[in-house]
């Protein structure tokens, strides 16, 4: 009780300046004391927000990983994909995302504890052992520094009292707290060693906690590769399942592709809108000229897009929708259906002046086509000059048809899609296709094969769909496709422009031998599949 009465009095007289302050630490101390504590608040600061990023906690690692995001989101899909069919490729693809997430929050969790382990244990003994120890000597050595100044104000009053009178009591009481004074300064002294071998014994292994934050880099690395390497082995399944489900809008989609992933030779599109409109729509006046109705436009191809069938009823009364969906899809083609490549010699062909060898040149050029176009041109062409025959009740002869669908079809890769600049060309270029179909498609070729036969009405499969109370088509048989009334008269083209590219190659099928592709997928609109033989070899032109 009297040193603390004493220890309060000398801190007074210092701080009222009558008293100095015995300085302990030297300037290299005082230094290393600053360091320390430097090291105690990056160590303190460092492991607090590194708890923060932890997400989960406890040594139990089942326990852990339930409670990680990943691991809800991997629960949450999967309970998702099992509302799903075996068909759906979103449905897999949610169940295969559930075992990444899950594998991710399993990794994650030994990333985790691994770094609880190098870190977070570790620095927390240092905060929790070292640092306190640090600090209570600090004060132990505050308190002897206190009875140091205390012992040495006693001393230098006593001596001035002796020197005074000079008495032998007052030279006992100065030897006394001599003694006194001299014991405080070896306990203190005592004290600051400890305190620096304390200090510096943390300094000393700064290395160490520079090889912690290396690990911990480090431990950070090896999870990512970990998880990397865990993903990089489901990417590949999860593409191979996609794969296997290919299924893409058909609008906007290379022909090409479109072709290889529905296993067809004519675009769906195509063969569904003209299936349906040979049927309910081929007479219906302002055919492929009218605009049909937008939101009917856009369920259509909303639903050739997604592969859902759609009751024909439905489109009964709405030819010029049916009309409008089948534009769109060539408007939207990468690639017209007359190809960029040959655009500009169809260009001059069709500035020929003489008709002869303008469709001599015509049907070399189409047979230099791609194969996938060549069909779906010759599907569309059929069809429409099947349209021309009835241009006394539906009003679109040869020359509306191409009017309005030529652009569609063709027109120049510097254009980025329809324009007026080929508008003409293209116009001109269709009729001549349509006017001279039996030209370029000769009657005996199979390639559209129930286009080319008269129209009939199929029983519906689904029998409680209605039939149109005043159908279109008429059920009688309509006339065999006949030549022009003043048929062009071409030169034969060269033996070598009628040779088809795939005739020569070993093991190519005889067309009297080609099974229908087109069965494969059933496309909205189509109350049954309609058998269509593969493509033939080009035809020989008559002379």
């Amino acid at each position: 009780m009297i040193k603390q009465i004493n220890r309060i009095k000398v801190m007074g007289n210092q701080a009222l300046g009558r008293q100095d302050r015995t300085q302990v630490l030297n300037d290299n101390l005082q230094l290393c004391e600053r360091r320390v504590e430097n090291i105690r608040t990056a160590c303190h600061s460092t492991n607090k927000k590194l708890k923060d990023c932890l997400q989960g906690s406890g040594q139990d690692i089942d326990k852990r990983q339930k409670k990680l995001p990943f691991y809800v989101l991997s629960q949450s899909m999967q309970e998702c994909s099992q509302s799903f069919d075996e068909s759906s490729i979103f449905g897999s693809m949610l169940a295969k995302g559930s075992e990444a997430c899950s594998q991710i929050a399993l990794e994650l969790t030994s990333h985790e504890m691994g770094l609880e382990n190098l870190i977070v244990l570790p620095f927390q003994v240092l905060l929790e052992n070292e640092f306190p120890k640090i600090e209570k000597t600090k004060k132990k050595l505050n308190k002897l520094t206190l009875d140091l100044d205390s012992s040495k104000a006693k001393f230098h009053a006593a001596q001035k009292t002796y020197h005074q009178g000079k008495t032998p009591e007052a030279l006992a009481k100065m030897d006394a707290l001599k003694d006194e004074m001299d014991d405080a300064s070896s306990r203190m002294e005592q004290c600051k060693d400890q305190l620096s071998n304390e200090m510096m014994s943390i300094v000393s292994k700064e290395p160490d906690y520079a090889r912690s934050l290396i690990d911990m880099v480090s431990a950070q690395a090896q999870y990512h590769r970990n998880a990397l390497a865990r993903l990089e082995v489901l990417v590949p399944k999860m593409m191979e399942v996609l794969d296997q489900h290919k299924r893409r809008p058909v609008y906007g989609t290379p022909l090409e592709e479109h072709l290889e992933t529905e296993g067809v030779k004519i675009a769906v599109p195509l063969q569904t809108c003209i299936d349906w409109l040979l049927e309910f729509g081929i007479g219906e006046e302002g055919l492929f000229r009218i605009a049909g109705s937008a939101s009917k436009v856009k369920v259509l191809t909303s639903a050739l897009n997604a592969s859902i069938e759609l009751p024909i009823h439905d489109f009964i009364g709405h030819e010029h929708a049916v009309a409008g969906a089948l534009k769109q899809y060539l408007r939207q083609l990468p690639e017209p259906l007359l190809t960029y490549q040959l655009y500009d010699e169809l260009v001059e062909a069709q500035s020929m002046k003489d008709n002869q060898e303008k469709l001599q040149v015509l049907w070399k050029i189409f047979h230099r086509m791609p194969q996938a176009n060549r069909d779906n041109i010759e599907f569309l062409v059929r069809f429409l000059h099947k349209v021309s025959l009835r241009s006394a009740r539906n009003k679109m002869g040869a020359s509306n048809l191409a009017l309005v669908i030529g652009p569609n079809v063709m027109w120049s890769e510097m254009e980025h899609g329809v324009s007026a600049a080929s508008m003409g060309v293209a116009s001109s270029i269709l009729e001549s296709f349509i006017t001279n179909s039996n030209y370029f498609f000769p009657e005996e070729s199979p390639t559209i094969e129930y286009i080319t036969k008269p129209l009939f009405t199929p029983d519906l499969h689904n029998g409680d769909v209605p039939k149109s109370p005043e159908p279109v088509v008429s059920t009688s048989p309509t006339p065999p496709l006949q030549a022009p009334a003043t048929p062009p008269p071409p030169t034969r083209p060269p033996p070598n422009s009628a040779t088809p590219p795939d005739a020569d190659k070993p093991g190519a099928v005889p067309p009297s031998q080609a099974q229908s592709s087109n069965l494969k997928r059933r496309p909205p609109l189509r109350p049954s599949p309609l058998s269509k033989p593969a493509h033939p070899p080009p035809p020989k032109p008559f002379t």
